[in-house]
């Protein structure tokens, strides 16, 4: 597989059997992440068990699209019975829309409100027509997945728990991704897939082009990209237009800073980060910087400023659903809840051990501890102090947001 990361170098990808060229365009010194390789060492995730049950087949995309019924989930939210508000049109203004625009040079690529018109909203504004419970025939759960921050913990917990029907990149393992329509595969026990990857930018051009959204195959699409995977519901018929439901799982920075350099080490095969300490790595152009605010603002080359923090500020606070690492059970609790989403058991009669993925996780990676105040701590908090910011920001959303998943 091919991997890079935010933050690396421009001449160094995480790979085997793609180009250590990447074009002059994506230099950076400021923490910008390579278009070439994406997210492998990271975002990827191999099922469990390779032997897979027979594909469910969908003969084309256009097939797909008018006799499909949603997949859905076991149970539905109080709440996403209730009878749905009138929305907010993609081409109304709303009071996020209108100061992202106020805050955004119009010569800027990123174009946020491309985000807040695709997604659905967690905030009552402009005119107050926005629906803010899922509605289960309307919006499609988006999970922003944040590299090391408990994402692959999560999606255990969607396939093997939950039962949902999951579009990452397990899906074209096999050759699948060059099937030509869209199909589910189920891996192992309890875990089923759509022949798709909505981890890379190209995977998610294919998912659009075979119809993922408008297919109804996918309980949940897994993406870092929260701009592409928005176009994914541009230009849906009018009777399959659909919204993303953004949630995701916010890590401490700096914690998550270390962890991403304690996996690039143990697991690169590139020599340097073997040999580099944590000193080295933060002082130097590999190591991220800004992560979130990045990504949440398309911003991937030049120097984040105190304007690009307001806009994912309110881009977190407007268009997702937040919960933290340190608060997994309760965030995960909320997560079930607002989605209608239930435990199942497994094949075996057995229960999926959805406890123990919480409190242990997966794919963790033991590694030192460095503390507040150490150098260490202090080099990272530099290189990341408007992630840090974004971070206490979504604390207080995290407060703010507990009417969503109460009553």
């Amino acid at each position: 597989m091919a991997g890079a990361v935010v933050g690396l170098k421009h001449d160094t990808l995480l790979s085997s059997g793609t180009s250590k060229n990447v074009d002059s365009a994506h230099k950076v010194n400021s923490g910008a992440f390579t278009d070439t390789g994406e997210y492998d060492k990271f975002l990827r995730v191999a099922p469990k068990d390779v032997p897979k049950v027979k594909p469910k087949h969908y003969p084309s995309k256009t097939s797909a699209q008018s006799t499909l019924s949603s997949t859905g989930v076991a149970a539905t939210s109080e709440k996403s019975n209730e009878k749905p508000e009138t929305a907010t049109s993609a081409s109304s203004s709303t009071a996020a829309e209108d100061f992202v625009r106020e805050h955004q040079h119009i010569d800027q690529e990123h174009h946020s409100d491309t985000v807040l018109s695709t997604l659905g909203s967690y905030v009552q504004d402009g005119d107050g027509e926005q629906q803010l419970y899922y509605q289960k025939d309307v919006d499609v759960p988006l999970f922003w997945h944040i590299p090391r921050s408990g994402g692959t913990t999560l999606q255990d917990i969607f396939g093997s728990c939950l039962g949902l029907t999951i579009a990452n990149n397990v899906g074209v393992l096999d050759g699948h991704n060059s099937d030509e329509s869209i199909q589910t595969f189920r891996y192992g026990e309890g875990a089923t897939y759509v022949n798709v990857d909505t981890t890379s930018k190209e995977g998610l051009i294919r998912a659009k082009k075979l119809g993922l959204v408008q297919s109804n195959l996918a309980d949940v699409v897994v993406t870092p990209y929260l701009y592409e995977s928005a176009d994914l519901f541009n230009d849906l018929p009018e009777e399959t237009e659909k919204k993303g439901r953004c949630f995701t799982i916010l890590r401490h920075p700096i914690e998550r800073a270390m962890s991403v350099f304690f996996y690039l080490q143990s697991t690169s095969e590139e020599l340097k980060f073997r040999l580099m300490t944590i000193e080295e790595y933060a002082e130097s152009a590999y190591c991220e910087e800004n992560w979130m605010v990045r990504f949440l603002t398309n911003k991937m080359s030049d120097p984040i400023t105190e304007d690009d923090l307001e806009i994912a500020k309110t881009i977190l606070e407007h268009k997702c659903l937040v919960g933290f690492l340190d608060k997994l059970a309760e965030s995960m609790g909320r997560f079930e809840k607002y989605f209608g989403w239930s435990n199942i058991n497994t094949d075996g009669g057995q229960q999926c051990g959805r406890e123990k993925m919480i409190t242990e996780g997966d794919n963790v990676h033991k590694h030192p501890h460095y503390e507040r105040y150490s150098r260490v701590w202090s080099l990272l908090e530099e290189k990341n102090k408007y992630d840090m910011k974004l971070y206490d920001h979504a604390e207080k959303i995290f407060l703010n947001q507990a009417f969503l998943t109460q009553g």
